[in-house]
């Protein structure tokens, strides 16, 4: 009988261990895929973003209209910003006048208008950031 209760006991307790080391390790793994996309979006727990959003086409300056497709892929990243605690301010893409590099900004739509008119999120963040180290800046 003894023997019997001390394999329970052992059976027991290396369940309990196994348990505890299965949950450890998945806790690391999920900490660090977490990691992963707060460095991969630069969004860090306690810091804000931008999201630019397009008024949908053909609609005019005052309405506040965005395309069915631009709202899912901000609620898309709503869920991702969620995720990495960080919170976010959506501003129109016409109002957006801010300096660039001191929040991730996010801009949302579809191809530049072909008006010749261009779109701040294409044409002004690549503008104002400088140029990598050991290369020259672009003369565009």
């Amino acid at each position: 009988m003894d023997g019997n209760v001390l394999n329970v006991v052992l059976g027991v307790l290396s369940s309990a261990v196994s348990a505890a080391l299965a949950w450890a390790l998945q806790a690391l793994l999920r900490r660090r895929r977490l990691d992963r996309k707060r460095a991969f979006f630069g969004l860090y727990a306690g810091t804000e973003c931008v999201i630019m959003a397009p008024r949908k086409a053909n609609t005019s300056t005052e309405e506040r209209v965005v395309a069915v497709r631009d709202a899912y892929a901000m609620m898309e990243l709503a869920a991702v910003i969620s995720d990495c605690g960080a919170s976010a301010e959506i501003t129109s893409a016409a109002e957006a006048r801010q300096g660039v590099g001191d929040r991730a900004e996010f801009c949302i739509g579809g191809p530049p208008p072909t008006s010749g008119r261009r779109r701040i999120c294409a044409g002004g963040c690549p503008a104002s950031r400088p140029p990598p180290s050991g290369r020259p800046a672009s003369t565009r």
